[in-house]
Formats: structure tokens, sequence, C-alpha cells
């Protein structure tokens, strides 16, 4: 163990992550007011991991057995489901990127073509529904699923109204900066070449998968306007 002094400042929240034996697992299947809400908010996440490739969640177009406990159940007045423990990992190797986004164009179309009801034409869609039946022995059921997409659908829409290069490249300038004056004030254990990960943050890569969804732009906004859905932001502490 290094003898250093370390302090670690986090965000309170009350709840849990979805492996603590203090979730409950049937809010996803019971006709509650949150029902919508948390399964949106997870539908919505997912968008984002795509982009991000951040593959150590759910394993939507990744082949691994996912983890359940980077998702947080907020119980507090807002009641929403929060992302924790992100991160990017940009494929750069030009076939297995080109492999990669192929996925995500896949996932597009599926969620475009599903109307709701029936799943099982929609191979992704339908990899979801039967992950938390293993998972929790609880089967969210059409409706689920319908309330799984709606919140992919208002996530595409979200990408594609706030994210460009531009606003993208000013973020990670903004974090390398302070990553920088942080490193600059450290004794031991800094990372100066990695730059604690955003080294491999890629802007190029995460452009690459947004351009997947800027290209359904019309279509995105037709399922918008045909399901009523409303432009929702990110549960405010997301981590």
């Amino acid at each position: 163990m290094i003898q250093i002094p370390i302090m670690t400042l986090m965000e309170f929240c009350p709840g849990c992550d979805f492996y603590s034996e203090n979730f409950d697992a049937s809010v996803f299947v019971k006709d509650s007011p949150y029902r919508r809400q948390y399964l949106s908010d997870i539908g919505r996440i997912l968008i984002y991991d795509v982009i991000l490739n951040n593959w150590d969640r759910l394993p939507l177009v990744w082949d691994n057995e996912g983890n359940l406990g980077n998702f947080f159940w907020c119980k507090n007045e807002n009641q929403r489901i929060m992302a924790i423990d992100n991160t990017t990992t940009a494929i750069m190797l030009p076939t297995a990127k080109q492999k990669y986004l192929e996925k995500v164009q896949s996932l597009v179309e599926q969620i475009l073509k599903y109307n709701g009801g029936d799943a099982t034409a929609f191979p992704l869609l339908q990899k979801m529904r039967q992950y938390f039946i293993d998972q929790f022995d609880q089967d969210m059921g059409e409706t689920g699923v319908k309330f799984l997409v709606e919140g992919m659908v208002v996530g595409i829409h979200n990408v594609i109204e706030g994210v460009t290069r531009d606003k993208l490249q000013a973020c990670v300038d903004q974090y390398k900066t302070e990553v920088d004056t942080v490193i600059a004030s450290m004794t031991h254990g800094a990372d100066k070449q990695g730059k604690y990960g955003l080294s491999k943050v890629s802007v190029d890569f995460i452009m690459d998968c947004v351009d997947v969804y800027q290209r359904s732009s019309d279509a995105i906004a037709t399922k918008m306007k045909e399901w009523d859905l409303k432009p929702t932001p990110a549960p405010e502490g997301s981590k």
C-alpha cells in the first residue's frame, strides 16, 4: 500500500446499485408511476453507452455478462436510474471500428422499426428483455420493452441535438486542463502520461458513432412525434 493521505469526495444519493439486496427488481414489472421512467432512463443511458463504447453495463451491442453494479437506483425525490462508473473505450483499428459501427447502425434500425408489441424480430431489443429475465427473474413484458425503446429514441434525439465535435473537444480540453492542474500539485503517483484515462479518449471515435445517429435524424424526429416523446435531460447527479 502507498503510505500517502487520500481524500475522496463523492456526491451522496440515497439508493443502491442493481446488485444490492435492497434493490427491488419488481419496479420493472409493477404497474407503478415510476416504471416507465425507470426503463426509459435505462434506455437513454444505453444510447450514451453505445457512442462511448462503454461496454461495462449491459450487453446491448457487446458480448459480455454486463455489470448491473454500474446502475444506481436513486430513491430520493427524483426517483431516477443513474449511470455510475462511466468510461469510454475507443476502437482505433479500422476493421474493428467498422464492425462496431455496423452494430450501432443495426441497433438504430431496430429501434426505428420497432412499433411496440412483440420484440422477437428485433434481436438486440429482445436480448435486453431476456437479460432482465435471466438476471432478475422478472419479465418487463412487451410494455416494458416499449418503455425501454422510448428512452432509446429520446437518447438518440438528445445526442443528435446536443453533441457536436466542437462541444466534445471543448469538454475534453477542459478536463485535460483540470487534470494537468491536479497532477502538477501531486507528489506521489502522478499519471503524467496517461492523464488518468483522458489520453485514451478519442473525439474522432465518438463522433463516428454520433454520425450513425445523425444519419437517422429525420426518422428519429418522426418517431418522437408519433410516440409523443419529449426530450428529457439525464438525471441530475449522474456520475
